[in-house]
């Protein structure tokens, strides 16, 4: 599992494939899941309009993925095609997600 930010845009795929990933603004939050040979298995990203980053991923039990992170302004936190558009309270929040180990999505 690889984790963390990105700006403009980004191949997450390590091999001869292509994951293509665009941001929505600054920076934007990814996680990559590999398999046990390194093989790219599926990627998401997600964020705002500012700066949105990943801190810490671990793999939780029954093999979910726990992700923590911080955001600044507005940001959808809602990995792939759905939105959960969230507003900082100060200069910056903290988020907390659960990701389906299968798919990377909530």
């Amino acid at each position: 599992m690889v984790a963390g930010h990105f700006n403009s845009v980004i191949d997450l795929d390590p091999g001869d494939g292509v994951a293509m990933h665009t941001s929505a603004g600054n920076a934007d939050a990814f996680v990559v899941r590999l398999g046990g040979d390194g093989a790219y298995k599926w990627s998401q990203s997600w964020g705002g309009t500012d700066y949105d980053q990943i801190n810490a991923v671990v793999i939780g039990p029954g093999r979910r993925i726990d992700v923590a992170g911080r955001f600044t302004g507005t940001a959808d936190l809602e990995p792939g095609a759905g939105v959960t558009q969230v507003v900082s309270k100060g200069q910056s929040d903290d988020f907390f997600a659960i990701l389906r180990p299968s798919t990377g999505l909530w």
